[in-house]
C-alpha cells in the first residue's frame, strides 16, 4: 500500500480521478493498524460477532424488501446479496462498504460518526402517545487528518472477494445505495490489505472541499430520510415493539436500525405489545372457538422469519400426524411480523392456520389486525390450498377459493412457518401443555405481559 499526503484540493481530485475507474474507495477518520501494520479492513461480524436470531430477522426483512423490488417475486434471493443491503442500512455482516464516489469517501474522512440511544414521546396513528427508543446516528466534522483508501477491483477478484453494486441495483429507486454509489466487498471476515493499493492523508479542510464539490455538505446527502429513501421506508415498516426495562414500558423497532434523521411528531407503524389470540381462535371460555376443532401452538417469534428452504423438500410428518388427529391447527407465534410493501396495512401476520378439508389442505393466514398501538382483533385471511404427497410434503392444488393477491412471497413464507413448527416438535422435551387445546414452546412466557381479550375479528 502506498502512503501519500495530499496538501491541497486540486491535488487530492487529481490523485483520486486517475483511480476512478479501476478503483473504489472508503473514507476513516481514523487509520487502524495491528501489531504487524495494516492487515486490511475487519467487517463487522469479525469485530461484534453475530446473533443468529436477529440475523435471521434481519436477513428476512433484506429478503423480502429486495424481492419487492427485483424479478425475484417469491423471495429467492442472493443469501449474501442481502446481507450486504444489511450491512449498508446499520446491521452486521461479512461486508465491507466501498463508493465509486471519491467525494463521498473524502466526506466520511472528514466527518466522525456519533450514536446515541435517546428515547423520545410521539403520537401513533390514533394520535395516542408513544414512548419510543431509537439509536440516533449523527455526523460531526473532526479536528486534524481523514484517512481515504483506494481499494483495486482487479486486487479483489484476484482475493476471490465478491463485489455487490447496490447503486446500480437501485439505480431507479430513490435509495442510500444510489446516493452513496454503493458496493459491498465481501463476505470475508477481512478486507484483505494486499487489495488497498493506496491510502491518502488529508487535512480535514481538504476533505470537506472534495466532498461538498461533490454535493456532499450535510448528512443527508449521504444518508436519505425515510420519504426520500424507499429502501429504509420499507425496512422501518417493521413493528415497534414493546419492551420493559426497570418497570418502564417503552418501544423499540424490531430491526433497532440507526437512523440519522429526527422523527416527527406522528410516528406511523404498529406498536405491538406482545398478546396471543390462538387459543381463543380454537376454544373460548370452555366452548368451541370460531374454528371448532383444533389445536393452538405458540411456537418463538423467530418462526415468523423462515428459511430459504426449497419448498419442494419440505416435510411435515409431525404436523400431519397431528392434523389427522385434530383437524385444524393454529401456529402462532410470539410476536408480528409485516411485509415490508404492505405499508397502509395494519394486518400483521402472526402465524398459519392449516386446516384438513377432506379433499384439500387450507393453509391461511393468521393475523393481528392494528392500528397504530390500539390492536382491533385477530383475523384468519384465506390463502392457498395444497394435497398431501406420500412423502408428506405439500403440492399446490389450486382452489376457486384461493386467495387472490398475487404476492407469492406472502404464500412462500406460510409453508417456512409450518417448515420451522415442524422443526421445533422434534424438540420434545420443549413443549409445555396448557390445557386439552394449547401447547407452548418452553421459550415461550406463559402469559404475555401486553395480554388481554381481543374478539375475533372474523373478516378473512
Amino acid at each position: 500500500m502506498q502512503t501519500i499526503r495530499i496538501a491541497n484540493s486540486n491535488e487530492l481530485t487529481e490523485a483520486l480521478a486517475r483511480l476512478a475507474s479501476t478503483h473504489l474507495f472508503r473514507g476513516q477518520v481514523q487509520h487502524y493498524e495491528g501489531k504487524d501494520g495494516f492487515d486490511g479492513f475487519p467487517t463487522s461480524f469479525s469485530r461484534h460477532g453475530c446473533v443468529p436470531s436477529l440475523m435471521r430477522k434481519w436477513n428476512c426483512y433484506a429478503r423480502d424488501t429486495l424481492a419487492s423490488y427485483s424479478s425475484a417475486r417469491k423471495g429467492d434471493v442472493d443469501l449474501a446479496f442481502s446481507q450486504a443491503v444489511l450491512q449498508h442500512y446499520g446491521w452486521r455482516s461479512f461486508f465491507v462498504d466501498l463508493t465509486a464516489d471519491f467525494g463521498l469517501a473524502c466526506w466520511f474522512a472528514a466527518n466522525r460518526c456519533i450514536v446515541e440511544r435517546q428515547i423520545s414521546v410521539g403520537d401513533d396513528a390514533n394520535e395516542l402517545g408513544v414512548l419510543v427508543a431509537q439509536q440516533y446516528a449523527r455526523y460531526e466534522p473532526h479536528e486534524g487528518e481523514g484517512h481515504v483508501y483506494a481499494v483495486d477491483k482487479e486486487a479483489l477478484s484476484g482475493a476471490e472477494i465478491g463485489l455487490y453494486d447496490l447503486g446500480a441495483f437501485f439505480e431507479n429507486l430513490p435509495s442510500r445505495p444510489r446516493s452513496q454509489k454503493a458496493f459491498l466487498a465481501g463476505p470475508k471476515p477481512v478486507l484483505p490489505a494486499a487489495c488497498v493499493s493506496h491510502l491518502f492523508i488529508v487535512p480535514v479542510s481538504v476533505l470537506m472541499a472534495v466532498a461538498h464539490k461533490a454535493g456532499f455538505r450535510v448528512t443527508e446527502d449521504a444518508f436519505p430520510a425515510p420519504q426520500n429513501d424507499d429502501v429504509l421506508r420499507c425496512l422501518l415498516n417493521g413493528p415497534w415493539v414493546a419492551r420493559k426495562a426497570e418497570g418502564h414500558e417503552f418501544y423499540s423497532h424490531c430491526l433497532d436500525l440507526p437512523v440519522y434523521y429526527e422523527h416527527a411528531r406522528y410516528i406511523p407503524g404498529v406498536f405491538y405489545r406482545p398478546q396471543w389470540g390462538g387459543r381463543d381462535l380454537v376454544c373460548s371460555d370452555g366452548k368451541s372457538g370460531p374454528l371448532s376443532v383444533g389445536m393452538a401452538i405458540l411456537a418463538p417469534e423467530e418462526i415468523l422469519y423462515g428459511y430459504n428452504a426449497d419448498l419442494e423438500t419440505i416435510a411435515l410428518p409431525k404436523l400431519r400426524a397431528l392434523l389427522a388427529e385434530v383437524k385444524c391447527v393454529v401456529v402462532e407465534a410470539d410476536g408480528v411480523y409485516r411485509f415490508p410493501t404492505m405499508q397502509d396495512s395494519g394486518s400483521c401476520l402472526k402465524g398459519v392456520v392449516i386446516e384438513d378439508d377432506g379433499d384439500r389442505i387450507d393453509i391461511s393466514e393468521f393475523t393481528l389486525e392494528m392500528m397504530g398501538s390500539v390492536a382491533s382483533g385477530f383475523d384468519v385471511n384465506v390463502g392457498y390450498s395444497y394435497e398431501w404427497r406420500e412423502d408428506d410434503c405439500l403440492r399446490r392444488s389450486a382452489s376457486k377459493m384461493d386467495c387472490t393477491c398475487g404476492l407469492e412471497l406472502r404464500h412462500t413464507r406460510h409453508l417456512e412457518i409450518l417448515f420451522c413448527a415442524e422443526e421445533l416438535l422434534a424438540e420434545v422435551d420443549a413443549w409445555v401443555s396448557d390445557g386439552e387445546r394449547l401447547l407452548r414452546h418452553r421459550r415461550v412466557p406463559a402469559v404475555p405481559f401486553g395480554s388481554g381479550h381481543l374478539r375475533f375479528a372474523g373478516n378473512g
